[in-house]
C-alpha cells in the first residue's frame, strides 16, 4: 500500500498540534573499532551502501543522483562475500527450522552461539530496516512498523543474479513490491551480526552515516523513543 496523503512541514505541524505520540524502536550498533552507534532507520552494505557513498559527490543533483549511481552500479556490479548471523526473540519470523534461538547475540568480540542462524554467501544487497520508508521515495521494507521490535533485512544474494533482475527490483522499491521479485528475500530478526570476508572492500552505512568498515552487530531497543504521530488503531 502506498500512502497518498500529503506530507511536509504543514502536515508535521498538524501532528505536533494534535499532541499524540507513538513509540519508536531504536537500535544499538557495535562497530569494529569498539564504539557504539544508535540509530532508528536502516543499515546498508554492498549495493545500497555503494549508492549512498557514491552519490555524495553528486549531491548537487538532488535525489536523482541515487538513480544515476544505481544504474552505474548495476552495469558494473559488485558482489560481496560475507557471513550473517542472526537471532529472533519473536514468533514473527520467516524461519521454519524449529531451532531454539538466543534473544540477543553476545558482544562483537565474542564468537556467536552455536544455535543462532547463519547465512554464509555472496551478497549483492544487504539492507536491514526498522521502518518502512528510509526516505519518502523508497518503501524499502513494506512490512516494517515503527515499534515491532524487529529488523527486516532485505537480501539479494548469489553469483547468478542477472542485471536485468536487479534493475527490475530497483524500480519496484518505490512501490514496495521488490519482495515479489524472486531474487529478493526477507530475513526477520531482533539482532544480527555481519562479518565481511574482506574488511576493506566494502562500506558500512548507518542511517546515512558512513561508519568503520568490517564486522558490525546490531540489536533492537524496543520502544525507546516517542515521536509525534497517530498511534495505529486496532
Amino acid at each position: 500500500l502506498v500512502l497518498k496523503e500529503p506530507y511536509g512541514v504543514l502536515e508535521s505541524m498538524f501532528l505536533i498540534c494534535r499532541g499524540q505520540t507513538t513509540k519508536l524502536d531504536l537500535s544499538e550498533y557495535q562497530l569494529s573499532d569498539g564504539s557504539l552507534f544508535f540509530a532508528f532507520l536502516t543499515f546498508s552494505w554492498a549495493f545500497v551502501a555503494d549508492i549512498e557513498v557514491g552519490g555524495e559527490a553528486l549531491r548537487w543533483l538532488g535525489r536523482v543522483r541515487q538513480d544515476i549511481v544505481a544504474v552505474w552500479r548495476i552495469l558494473f556490479l559488485r558482489r560481496y562475500k560475507g557471513t550473517l548471523y542472526y537471532t529472533n526473540n519473536s514468533n514473527n519470523s520467516n524461519d521454519n527450522s524449529g531451532s531454539t534461538l538466543t534473544p540477543v547475540l553476545p558482544p562483537l568480540d565474542q564468537p556467536p552461539p552455536d544455535n543462532c542462524h547463519k547465512i554464509e554467501d555472496t551478497f549483492i544487497i544487504f539492507w536491514p530496516c526498522q521502518v518502512s520508508h528510509p526516505d519518502t521515495a523508497a518503501m524499502a521494507s513494506p512490512n516494517s512498523k515503527c515499534n515491532d521490535g524487529l529488523f527486516r533485512i532485505g537480501v539479494v544474494r548469489g553469483l547468478a543474479t542477472r542485471r536485468s533482475k536487479l534493475l527490475s527490483l530497483f524500480l519496484e522499491v518505490e512501490q514496495g513490491k521488490h519482495f515479489e521479485n524472486n531474487s529478493a528475500e526477507e530475513v526477520v530478526c531482533s539482532s544480527w551480526r555481519l562479518v565481511p570476508d574482506n574488511d576493506e572492500d566494502s562500506a558500512n552505512v548507518v542511517d546515512g552515516e558512513v561508519v568503520p568498515s568490517g564486522p558490525i552487530q546490531a540489536k533492537v531497543l524496543p520502544g525507546k523513543m516517542r515521536i509525534f504521530g497517530c498511534p495505529k488503531r486496532a
